[in-house]
């Protein structure tokens, strides 16, 4: 770990790093601008600048109780709604499916 480094490679490494940096930068402005002649090159480019936000959503989404998906039916509590067992059920202490189809979306 004590071995010296040459002070050409350790500049020659930061000019390589912001000719990249630059060039990241400048196709991710170009994509935005409309032009699309870089195709899925230009899209993975806007992926890759859209990570930190994504990531940032998804820390910051998850609500103050802890739970990551939405309890769209609270008042059903396995077979049972509002405490009363439905009709034409039997009492099960099994899992309750629930469809995750949405037509709203």
């Amino acid at each position: 770990m004590q071995k010296k480094i040459p002070l050409y490679y350790l500049l020659l490494t930061i000019f390589c790093g912001v000719c990249v940096t630059v060039f990241f930068g400048w196709s991710v402005r170009h994509v935005f601008l409309g032009n699309d002649n870089l195709g899925a090159f230009g899209e993975a480019m806007v992926s890759v600048a859209a990570f930190p936000t994504l990531a940032k959503e998804v820390v910051l989404d998850i609500p103050n109780n802890g739970q990551l998906i939405e309890d769209r039916f609270p008042s059903l509590d396995g077979f049972k709604k509002s405490g009363k067992l439905q009709a034409g059920t039997s009492e099960d202490k099994g899992y309750l499916l629930l469809s995750l189809y949405d037509t709203i979306t």
